[in-house]
């Protein structure tokens, strides 16, 4: 899936919003889910900041790693809960049902491991590394992450968030990861 969903370059939040609600009803549909409920003005709040200039990276959104861009998109659709219906606990189970915000840090993290499947890193020595493999996690890590991060500060958990899903990435990735020196 291409970055240009999430930082399209036309600056118009109305119309970014309008993609990320198909892409929304997509995922839904493909869990199954007949009926989804998003709050419209949400959706186009997390577009705002997602169009917004300052980017928690010292080189903005361009210079920014796959790892930083999935983890700004992640903080800020948790952070603003533009999917309203929750989950049916027969797709998920009941123990993830019963998270708080459960829909929004399930769609982010699906999302984000969407984005992240064949993104490709751009080493300062010049390497390109592919992450060919999608980010896989279990069903008890998903109720770990999702009972973590239902609800965030985006300024406190964008490092975090981030950190993890380098990590997952180079889980999934073995030939990835920067070589290990500590």
């Amino acid at each position: 899936m291409a970055f240009s969903l999430l930082y399209p370059d036309s600056p118009d939040p109305r119309s970014h919003a309008a993609h990320l609600a198909l892409y929304l009803q997509g995922w839904a549909e493909g869990l199954n889910i007949d009926r989804i409920i998003i709050e419209f003005e949400a959706l186009d709040r997390l577009c705002k900041e997602l169009l917004h200039p300052d980017f928690p990276h010292v080189d903005g959104v361009d210079g920014a790693s796959p790892f930083k861009k999935v983890a700004n998109f992640f903080i800020w659709c948790v952070h603003h809960k533009p999917v309203l219906s929750p989950i049916p606990a027969e797709t998920i189970g009941h123990e993830m049902n019963r998270l708080p915000n459960h829909q929004n840090v399930f769609f982010a993290y699906h999302f984000a491991t969407a984005c992240l499947e064949n993104a490709t890193l751009q080493r300062k020595d010049g390497t390109v590394i592919k992450l060919k493999n999608r980010i896989r996690i279990s069903h008890h890590s998903l109720c770990d992450l999702i009972d973590t991060f239902g609800t965030v500060i985006p300024y406190q958990h964008f490092k975090p968030v981030c950190l993890l899903f380098e990590q997952m990435a180079y889980k999934a990735n073995p030939e990835a990861p920067y070589q290990e020196v500590y």
